[in-house]
């Protein structure tokens, strides 16, 4: 959990990359429900490569 603003902001920022780069593919022009399925897939198997990272960020 972060336990300070700073942590805090530096995970929302974390999320609005993500959610930037899925943006990104979903208005491209002619883009697919499909490619915006697969970005999605793509940020979350690197959220879920941080999550369980070894070893952790933080050893607290």
């Amino acid at each position: 959990m972060p336990t300070n603003e700073k942590e805090i902001n530096v995970n929302l920022l974390r999320e609005k990359q993500h959610l930037t780069r899925v943006r990104k593919v979903a208005s491209k022009e002619n883009a697919t429900i499909q490619e915006v399925l697969e970005a999605i897939d793509d940020e979350i198997s690197d959220i879920d490569m941080m999550l369980y990272q070894e070893p952790p960020i933080n050893n607290n």
